[in-house]
């Protein structure tokens, strides 16, 4: 009851300050509004008819400030007079007095407020428009609302300064001195210093109730763990199930029978329906997004926003998914959340983890950590450990954040050994058949294999090249596709299911992947098509762009030095023209993924890692 207490006042104390800080800028205004210009002067044009020694110039205005300590009668004089440069100068041309002036209510002409009131430059005025304008008279400071008239009677002296026309302009405005414009600049600096200190100490309070509540949260949750017969580990996703990510699905069907309480949640559905024997996830939200990139994805990738405005913007806009993710985590009793990639399922689970106070793990791959959306140190500092499936994201992460070293665990995501038996490649008869299965991205490279495959069929050589995937590539290549003349020599088979993919594999001569490096840095892992490959016994030919050449050197496969169409070719020729050395690299490639990437011996590893951390 004491925390409600003062959580409450807390909430209280930050709303009156930020409310103040809100109101101040209004008070300001009210309070100094009167040492600003007037907008509209009142101005008469004046003739050599139209004033004299004998006869007084005559001006109505209106006065509707609440005081007149900055209300003055200016004068336009020839620019010979220059007296921009020196009022004395001037002065001895026309003499130090130009007149006199009478001053009166408009309704009241009998009463004078200032009588045969001398004419002469008031220093402690500023020239107005270009110094175009000379202050000669300052009214009385006391001058309340109201109409008002003046009579402006000119020396000779004056009328023979201006010249044969004897034109003049007088004009009545507002015009403060410079120790008014002082004035105005501390008070101003007074309200913004008061200001900044009612906004922090709002946000003092405001960070105050929020520990309350949290503390509040993982006393509950600490309580509710201690009385529950069964605790479990979450798994966060992007999305899921997703059909380029059939890795993290197998991960996490082999770790479910490695008797661990593995419950898996996603932010949003996958782009593909789920099977019936596939582990079933939670949604925090039932919309489906896009495997295409979103209008604006793009444009966050092209203007380049600071990992801090993106970590801002995804707060404020998955600030309801944080809190139905602690709900799901309290109603399956986790004490531990792994979020897999470091995007947004990291930053929600980091959220989570620290209102409950349970402790949290991210597995990183490749564009989270090469193309990173959000700061490092904001996602990894507090986490318990990482899980890094290949070298290349390891390193880099390490490199910019040296300090989570330690956290570090290195094991990488395998295949099913068990669904890719070795076999034979498929022999030319006479074509030999290329195959590219991947995403269709800028990093996969697709578009340099295209112009490979054109300079191969310049050669003569009897190939052909089948594509397995879809993305947002797709149309694009079509048409370069088209361009290069290239549509009776190609196989566009879309996405397509495990199964087929392995029976497409079968009928191919070779597996090719010239991925690259893309313009925002984004680049391959270890992708799990070139293991299949591997595993099936089809030859592999690929870049060492990523972490490719973790599993693809000249001992398992053909590598491209680089990655270009000319050298794509050139390596697929070096292929064909090899066979005699097909046999050695397949085996050596099966070996190395029975050594280092079988999935099933890989999940008894992960599994304790997170009985370790549980």
């Amino acid at each position: 009851m004491r925390d409600k207490t003062r959580e409450l006042l807390f909430l209280i104390f930050s709303i009156v300050a930020y409310a103040a800080a809100l109101a101040l800028p209004f008070v300001a205004y009210y309070l100094l509004k009167e040492h600003h210009f007037a907008s509209n002067p009142v101005e008469l044009r004046l003739g050599p008819t139209s004033w004299s020694p004998t006869k007084p110039a005559v001006i109505d205005f209106s006065h509707n400030f609440n005081h007149a300590h900055s209300m003055a009668l200016f004068i336009s004089l020839p620019q010979k007079l220059d007296f921009g440069k020196s009022h004395r100068r001037a002065t001895s041309q026309i003499g130090t007095e130009f007149g006199r002036l009478s001053l009166s209510r408009s309704n009241k002409p009998d009463q004078k407020l200032l009588d045969n009131h001398p004419l002469n430059i008031v220093y402690s005025l500023q020239l107005a428009e270009n110094n175009q304008f000379v202050p000669i008279a300052k009214f009385p400071q006391d001058l309340k609302q109201g109409e008002y008239t003046i009579e402006v009677t000119p020396t000779q002296a004056l009328l023979d300064s201006l010249g044969p026309r004897g034109q003049a302009i007088l004009r009545v405005a507002y015009q403060s001195c410079p120790l008014c414009f002082a004035y105005t600049a501390v008070n101003l600096l007074g309200f913004v210093l008061i200001m900044v200190a009612f906004i922090a100490a709002g946000s003092f309070a405001d960070r105050k109730r929020r520990r309350i509540i949290r503390y509040r949260s993982r006393k509950l949750y600490a309580r509710m763990l201690n009385t529950a017969p069964q605790t479990s580990i979450a798994f966060l996703y992007a999305q899921y199930p997703k059909w380029s990510e059939t890795f993290l699905r197998q991960d996490l069907t082999l770790l479910q029978q490695q008797n661990l309480n593995v419950k898996p949640i996603s932010i949003f559905q996958g782009d593909c329906e789920p099977e019936a024997h596939w582990p079933k996830a939670e949604y925090l939200t039932t919309t489906k997004i896009n495997t295409n990139e979103t209008t604006a994805h793009t444009i966050r990738r092209l203007i380049f926003l600071p990992k801090q405005i993106n970590l801002a913007i995804s707060l404020w806009k998955h600030r309801k998914n944080i809190e139905k993710l602690c709900r799901q985590l309290t109603w399956i009793r986790a004490t531990h959340i792994h979020a897999e990639f470091a995007d947004l399922p990291a930053l929600l689970a980091k959220l989570a983890a620290d209102k409950l106070g349970i402790s949290y793990s991210v597995g990183i791959h490749a564009f989270d950590i090469h193309a990173a959306k959000y700061p490092p140190k904001w996602i990894f500092q507090k986490a318990a450990f990482i899980t890094a499936c290949n070298d290349v994201a390891a390193n880099a992460l390490v490199k910019t954040l040296p300090s989570i070293e330690d956290k570090i665990r290195r094991i990488n995501h395998g295949i099913d050994l068990e669904a890719w038996t070795y076999g034979e490649p498929h022999e030319p008869n006479p074509t030999h058949r290329l195959i590219f299965v991947g995403r269709l991205v800028p990093k996969k490279g697709a578009h340099l294999l295209l112009r490979a495959l054109r300079l191969l069929l310049d050669r003569e050589r009897q190939v052909s090249l089948t594509i397995v995937g879809t993305g947002p590539l797709e149309m694009e290549l079509k048409a370069l596709a088209h361009r290069l003349n290239l549509d009776p020599h190609i196989a566009w088979m879309g996405r397509q299911a495990p199964e087929n993919v392995r029976r497409l594999l079968r009928n191919s001569t070779c597996f090719c992947a010239p991925a690259i490096v893309a313009p925002d840095g984004d680049q391959d892992g270890i992708p799990n098509t070139i293991l299949e490959a591997m595993a099936a016994g089809i030859p592999v030919i690929a870049t060492k762009a990523g972490s490719i050449q973790e599993a693809v050197n000249e001992k398992t496969g053909w590598v491209i030095d680089i990655p270009s169409p000319k050298d794509i070719a050139k390596t697929i020729d070096i292929f064909i023209d090899s066979k005699h050395d097909w046999n050695r690299r397949r085996q050596n490639a099966r070996s190395l993924v029975e050594k280092n990437f079988n999935a099933r011996k890989l999940a008894k590893d992960r599994a304790e890692i997170f009985r370790n951390q549980s």
